[in-house]
C-alpha cells in the first residue's frame, strides 16, 4: 500500500501548478488568459519575423503532369460521342450458324 501523502485533503500539493492560489478555477484561468495573450501576439507576427519561415512553394512539374493527364481524361470522356471508334455492340465475321457441311459444329 503506497504511503500517505503528506499534503492536506482537498489542497493541491505543494509542487502543483495550482499551489499558488490554492484554487483550481483561479488558477485555470490564469493559464488560460496568458494562451489567450500569446495567441494575440502571434496574430501580430510578420512571417519575415519568424525564424525558419519557409517561402511559399511553387506547383511542381509533376503537379503541371497529373493535372494535364487529368484534363486530358475529361477532355477524352466528353468528346466520346464524336470520336471515331467502331461501334463494339456490331457483330463483324460469321454470325452464328447451325452445324452444316462446313462447319459440323456450328459457328460461335
Amino acid at each position: 500500500m503506497p504511503a500517505p501523502s503528506p499534503d492536506a485533503a482537498g489542497r493541491p500539493a505543494a509542487d502543483s501548478v495550482f499551489s499558488a492560489s490554492g484554487d483550481l478555477a483561479t488558477e485555470v484561468t490564469r493559464i488560460a488568459d496568458g494562451d489567450s495573450r500569446n495567441i494575440e501576439a502571434l496574430h501580430t507576427l510578420d512571417p519575415d519575423q519568424v525564424d525558419g519561415a519557409r517561402p511559399k512553394k511553387r506547383l511542381g512539374l509533376f503537379f503541371w503532369i497529373a493535372a494535364g493527364f487529368f484534363i486530358l481524361i475529361v477532355v477524352l470522356a466528353i468528346t466520346a460521342p464524336w470520336l471515331p471508334i467502331k461501334n463494339p455492340s456490331k457483330i463483324l465475321g460469321r454470325p452464328r450458324l447451325a452445324p452444316n457441311s462446313t462447319f459440323w459444329f456450328g459457328t460461335d
